[in-house]
């Protein structure tokens, strides 16, 4: 139970120090990757002896699939930090969580594993969910159209990288690197490496990195990486029962975002999020039965 607690409080913290960065105006993209360069050397760290800088490394069959998904990690991450900054936690991590969808729907249609009846509605839900929690609250058309199309992209873009997850861990998962401390390290080394490329090329015209962007990375790192082995840890506890946990974790974090969002944030929501909230709670109760 510790882990799960511990699970849903460390992912949460990840929409809290988005929220914090808006409020303290410290540049958003050098921060996130000052982050993955924390997250890979937390990696390699807890890896030990088998540490990603090895010539093996390369000879991983996986090795072209997890370069795309550093690509997808780094531009997932920066949507979720915009999308928290300009819609606010709560309906970022309604959007982020819904993308289970993504997957689950991966899953029965191409990999051909079972469904449920419940598992079927459960999806459905899910999708009127993001209609309403994407539901502009008051503000302009032009502003909540764009705080829409980027909880959108949040949905699409994690539920893509929960699918290539888990199609790594089907087609790959086989050898010395199903280890999922090492495939998340190796594509945590990837997505910095084009964090890098990325800031040279086009952001450092407009973004510089200076200490409170190196601090902000530093701390985002440290709670990004803290997550990912909280749900290691958590997923052995549960290891007879890992649908109860993701639908516990899931749950966990939409209300304990929401509950920030709204009383330590002052973020204002409406009927129709609310419904929405309650409509995911509802969907990811249904997509684990």
């Amino acid at each position: 139970m510790i882990w799960l607690i511990l699970s849903i409080i460390a992912s949460t913290g990840l929409f809290v120090i988005f929220e914090l960065i808006r409020k303290l105006k410290i540049n958003l993209f050098p921060a996130i990757v000052s982050n993955y360069f924390v997250c890979l050397v937390c990696g390699n760290v807890l890896l030990g002896e088998d540490y990603i800088f090895q010539s093996n490394t390369l000879d991983h069959r996986g090795f072209p699939y997890m370069i795309f998904m550093g690509g997808m990690f780094i531009g997932t991450f920066f949507l979720m930090g915009q999308a928290t900054s300009k819609a606010g936690s709560a309906k970022s991590s309604v959007a982020s969580k819904m993308s289970v969808i993504v997957p689950v729907m991966a899953a029965i249609l191409l990999l051909g594993q079972p469904s449920t009846d419940f598992q079927i509605v459960g999806i459905f839900v899910g999708l009127i969910c993001v209609y309403f929690i994407t539901k502009r609250n008051g503000t302009s058309a032009k502003k909540g159209s764009s705080h829409a199309l980027l909880l959108l992209l949040v949905f699409i873009g994690s539920g893509l990288v929960d699918t290539g997850l888990n199609f790594l861990s089907h087609y790959f998962g086989d050898s010395h690197a199903n280890s999922p401390v090492f495939i998340s390290t190796f594509i945590f080394t990837v997505a910095f490496i084009f964090g890098v490329l990325i800031y040279l090329v086009k952001v450092r015209k407009t973004q510089t990195i200076a200490k409170p962007e190196l601090l902000a990375g530093l701390v985002l790192g440290l709670v990004n990486f803290f997550s990912l082995y909280c749900v290691f840890k958590a997923l052995d506890s549960y290891a007879d029962n890992t649908a109860y946990y993701w639908m516990l974790n899931n749950i966990g974090i939409v209300l304990l975002s929401t509950g920030i969002s709204v009383f330590m944030f002052k973020r204002r929501l409406d009927k129709a999020n609310y419904i929405g909230i309650g409509l995911a709670v509802l969907a990811i109760v249904l997509l684990n039965i």
